[in-house]
This record gives structure tokens, sequence and C-alpha cells, in this order.
């Protein structure tokens, strides 16, 4: 049955798109000026990407489009390529290719025919023979798909041709075939004829070195970072000349290289007669993939946030304009400031905006955290914002009522070694507790936490061996930690060490584990979500089969009574705790449900809201929120 309740509407503030793990591609010449031109786009799995077409002398044109109906077409361009000057394909879904017309901004969508998969950078293009190559890992192998962009029709499906998981560059060997790099489980070169059809793996290489981009010698060999210059032919290497520190290199002009740091915010000048490495221009959130070298010999680089920045090859900055780059990200966190604002986290953008529920006012408040990625965890503990952010699992700390400047606040308060990406969270009123996986190509996850008053910090590496925690509740009757595990990895891009999954019982300061019980059922994933009453849990278990069950986990017993509450794959999208025991909260198949446990009846459903469109649901403070592409609803229940 309906509540009786006060609904709200509100709209998401926008913020900085991210134009990030795309590549900065040359794009043809200006039809008018015949400038060179250049391509880079945003990633937007909400509305769809921003595309920005831009020249080194300061013109630009910002593309939007709306992502395909399923899949993750549209979203953005990990891998594009430019089939004329006139024609761009975006490939970010391998079952889904985006042919876009750059005079008119129009755009059609062709389907491959492959298993949908995202698609990352490195997908090549052969002009011969007008077809492209892309891979993508589906969840048990890499894939491949070739495409004729001049027949706009699939010519192959590959499978089972490396071991490993993600396309995540390439580069044309300069002698009709051309090599995409992939990494991990193991870093390896896939060599691709599009003549023969013919893709195999060529070799390995050192797990260090990056082939985003490449540059070459006189005699038409890429240089692979911490081998050499590599002979396509024979899968040999000359070993000089060698730069004394590797970074990637994107270009080469003479006896200099330049390349750029890992994490893109430093640019350096290799002299290959002497060896020797000069840093020589910064810059600010900058990325490995978007960066490159006009024909004139400036460098050109587009950062994350999308601010463009033209730089000499003596790293003088040359000039610096912003991208008119504002769009609505998909929520990953929502939390209730006071009674009157709340904070919320786009997808990838590492930002995040804070929302007058009063006036529907808001803005983007910046950076909530270094590096890329986004926070996927919030707390509100004594009126401050707490948020725990991928890639590296680093916690910040907000304070609402003060200046808002990264990185005096949001301030950093520390980053755990091994961490990546934070899945799950609890807190004990001072304490907080977080779980990070490991790095991808890496199983188990780092344990964390941080007292809000004395300030102190703890971890925990891999507390349970080859298990991933990925959810955390706390129990403060027993003054302990419960979670449950998995034993995949982050995004299946590893190895897997057991095929069982546990809950454990943990302590909230030594993060000891001091019972670790088996759950007896066929499942890949057990999360813990939340107390029913002081002496059980609400435990949701996703089987081999990809069916949901939910089952009532006995603490003091250890045991598992199953409910009748089953769930096809896909069907419950969300199940979440509040902050009332024996209280849930639920998103099935568009409908926004309350769930309290107790009483003869065992368990009261009551819908909130049905709305296809809610993708996400949260609860704070006793306040509901459901959130659409561009809105949240506010809601209050009796």
């Amino acid at each position: 049955m309906e509540s009786h309740k006060k609904i709200n509407v509100l709209s998401i503030p926008e913020t900085r798109d991210p134009f990030i793990n795309t590549p900065l591609i040359p794009a043809g010449f200006d039809p008018d000026t015949g400038e060179e031109r250049f391509w880079i786009s945003t990633w937007n799995g909400n509305l769809g990407c921003l595309g920005a077409l831009i020249t080194p002398g300061g013109k630009s044109r910002v593309y939007r489009l709306k992502k395909y109906k399923f899949g993750w077409a549209g979203c953005g361009g990990y891998s594009a390529v430019l089939e004329d000057n006139d024609t761009l394909w975006l490939i970010s879904d391998l079952a889904c290719f985006v042919r876009l017309t750059l005079s008119t901004g129009e755009y059609g969508f062709y389907k491959t025919g492959a298993v949908s998969a995202l698609v990352f950078s490195g997908a090549q293009y052969d002009p011969e023979t007008g077809t492209v190559i892309a891979v993508a890992y589906t969840g048990e192998r890499l894939d491949g798909v070739c495409f004729s962009l001049k027949e706009r029709k699939t010519i192959r499906v590959y499978n089972d041709f490396t071991d490993a998981r993600v396309g995540r560059g390439g580069f044309d060997n300069k002698d009709g075939t051309y090599m995409l790099w992939c990494h991990p489980v193991r870093s390896s070169l896939i060599r691709w004829d599009p003549k023969s059809g013919e893709l195999r793996e060529f070799r390995k290489i050192d797990g260090r070195a990056s082939c985003v981009s490449v540059i070459y010698d006189d005699d038409n060999r890429p240089y692979i970072p911490y081998h050499g210059w590599l002979d396509v032919s024979s899968g040999s290497f000359r070993k000089t000349p060698c730069p004394e520190r590797e970074t990637i290199w994107f270009s080469r002009i003479g006896e200099h290289a330049f390349g750029v740091s890992d994490d893109g915010s430093e640019v350096y000048r290799w002299d290959l007669s002497d060896g020797k490495v000069t840093k020589i221009a910064d810059i600010p959130d900058g990325t490995r993939h978007g960066i490159t070298m006009t024909k004139s010999g400036d460098i050109l680089a587009v950062n994350l946030y999308g601010e463009v920045y033209r730089v000499s090859r003596e790293g003088r900055l040359l000039s610096h304009w912003v991208l008119d780059g504002n769009s609505t990200g998909a929520v990953d966190c929502l939390v209730k400031i006071d009674g009157r604002r709340i904070l919320g986290t786009p997808f990838i953008t590492q930002r995040f905006w804070v929302l007058d529920a009063t006036t529907d006012k808001g803005f983007d408040g910046g950076r909530a955290a270094a590096g890329f990625g986004e926070v996927t965890r919030v707390w509100n503990i004594n009126g401050k914002v707490y948020m725990a952010s991928y890639t590296n699992g680093m916690l910040t700390e907000f304070d609402p009522d003060k200046k808002i400047s990264f990185p005096e606040n949001p301030r950093i308060i520390t980053t755990p070694p091994n961490a990546m990406r934070p899945v799950a969270s609890a807190d004990d009123g001072v304490c907080l507790y977080y779980a990070s996986n490991h790095e991808y190509g890496h199983a188990g996850c780092v344990l964390s936490g941080y007292n809000t008053i004395t300030g102190q910090v703890f971890y925990r590496d891999n507390p349970i061996d080859g298990q991933q925690i990925v959810s955390l509740c706390y129990d403060e009757n027993r003054k302990m930690l419960i979670g449950g595990t998995t034993y995949q990895t982050d995004c299946g891009v590893a190895e897997e060490y057991d095929d069982k999954c546990y809950i454990v019982h943990i302590h909230p300061g030594s993060f000891d584990i001091s019972k670790s019980v088996h759950v007896p059922f066929d499942v890949k994933l057990a999360v813990a979500e939340g107390f029913i009453d002081e002496d059980s849990l609400l435990l949701k278990c996703a089987f081999i089969n990809d069916s949901i069950r939910l089952f009532k986990y006995s603490i003091p017993e250890q045991t598992f009574e199953e409910s009748n509450l089953v769930f096809a794959s896909g069907q419950l999208r969300h199940l979440k705790r509040t902050s009332k025991k024996g209280r849930f909260i639920a998103l099935i198949d568009g409908s926004f449900e309350l769930w309290e446990f107790g009483g003869e009846a065992g368990i009261k459903k009551t819908v909130i809201l049905r709305d296809d469109k809610v993708y996400e649901i949260f609860e704070s403070m006793g306040t509901l929120y459901a959130v659409t592409d561009r809105n949240i609803y506010v809601i209050n229940p009796s």
C-alpha cells in the first residue's frame, strides 16, 4: 500500500563532467581555417557524454550525446577513431558503436552482435581495409570485434585469444598490422592483422610499461618502456637509446621525446643522445590520456575538468582556456548535512555538490579528493562529512560551515596502503570504518578506520586471505563489526583464490577476525545489509545462477534462516539499511519500498514511490531520497 508522505522534487546540481580515460586524438582539420583539430570526450553514464573538438588556436565545439537505451554506448568514447575528416566513431560498448558526423552533430548507433561490455582505450583503425578492432572484458574473457566502418557491419567476433582482461591502449606497427595492449591479469601485446583477420597474443611485457601512447625511432620501431625499441618482425628489443627514467612517451621530435607521468600531472623531455630526462611543465589535474603534440610542435593537453593547456616544447604556457563542460552526473552517494542541506557525489568526477533542499539551489563544490575516481562512501559524524574515494581509498573530511577549498576543506586524512575502491562502511558514532578492494589484478581488501575525535588512523591489509569484504555493520551491543564477503575480485580482473563466501566477526580496534562463518550455499556474494533486531542480520546472497535470496543470520548462533524473498537477476536493484534498526529500503523494478521487520507478519512492505526512472535510493537522518537522471525525490514517510 502507499504510505502517507510528503514528497518534494529537487534538481541535481551540475558539476564538471570528467574527461577521464579518454585519449586526445587528431581529428583532421578545420574545413574553414585549415587548422588541425583534436577530439576528446567525457564519461557520463547518466545522461550521455560530452565530446569536444578543439584546435590549438583556441577554437572549440562541444557535442552533447545521449546514451543508448542499453549498455554503455553514448556514455563516452574511451576509444575513438576518425574515419574521415567529418566522421568519428566512439566506442565504449562492444555491442554497439556510435557514428558521429562532426559538421552536423548528428549521430547513430550500430549494433555489432557482440556481448555488451565496456570498451576502454586502444581500439585500432586500419584506413586501407576500413575496419576497426576493439576489445572488452565480458566477465568471463576478453572478446574482440572487427567492424567495417565502410559497410557498417561486423566482420568477425573474437574470443579466447588471451588471458589478459582489459584493453588499455594500442599502436600502429607501421607494417600493416596493429598492436593492442591489454592488462591485467598480465600485461600483453596482442597483434591484429586487418587483412588476414588474425588476432593473437604477440608477447608479454613488463607490468609497469604503459602503451597508452608510443613513440617510434627512424626505423618505425615503437618504444616500449622498460624494454626498448620493438622489432615487430622478430619480437626482440633494441635497448638503446633508453631514458634515465620512464614515463608514458607520447611524441618524438628529432633527438627529443616527450612523455607524461602516470598521473598525467607532469610533462618530461627525454634527450635521446644522452638519456637525460627533464621535467618541463605541470598540467594541473592532467591525465595520462589527454595529451598530445601538434604538428607545429606544441604540447596540447585537456585535463580532467576540461581545461585546455597549450605548452611549448620548452615548457612555457602558451594558452589556456576552459571548455563548456558541465553536466549532471550519476549520483553515487548522498548524505544529509543538516535540516537544510544535502551533499552528493557524482560518478568518476572526484567532485561533490551541495544542495539546499529548501530553495532547490545547489552548486559544484569542486574536488572531494585527490587523484581520479569518485567518492563511494560517505558519513555524517558530528556535523562533518567524511568521504572515502576510489582509486586509492583516500579519506577526506569536509566541514560544511567553512570555506570550500580543496585540499584545505575538504582536507585529506589518510590514504590507506594498497587500497583502491571503498565498497563497505560503518561507524559507531565516533570511529568510522570502511573496506576497500585491492588494486585491479589483485584479490583481497584493506580495512581502514579513523577516530574522528583523536585523529587516530588504523589499517589492516588482507584481513581474510583472498576475500573482499563487501559489507560492514557495527554491532553496538557486542562492540564489533560484522561483514559479508565475496571471493570475486574487483571487476573480475584477477584470479580467484576461493569459491566460498563468509560472514566475518571483526574486532573494530585491531581488525582481527574473531569468527569466519562459511555461508553454506552456492553463492558468489554475501552482503550483511543491516540489523533486523539485536541478534540477527538481514543477509543478501547472490547465487551462482544470478538469483538473489535473502536470509536471516543469527549472530549468537551463526546460523542462516532462509526467507521467502527471492529475486531474479537484476530485479532487486538496491537494498539498504536505514538509521532505524529493522527498517530497510529497497528498489525493485522501479518500485521504491520501505521494509519493516517485526511483529506477527514478519515484514511489512510499503510502496513509497513508483518511477521507472529511479536508479538509486538513499536514507539519511530519517529522510528518504530517490534519484532519477536529473532530479531527487525527497520523501518524509509518516
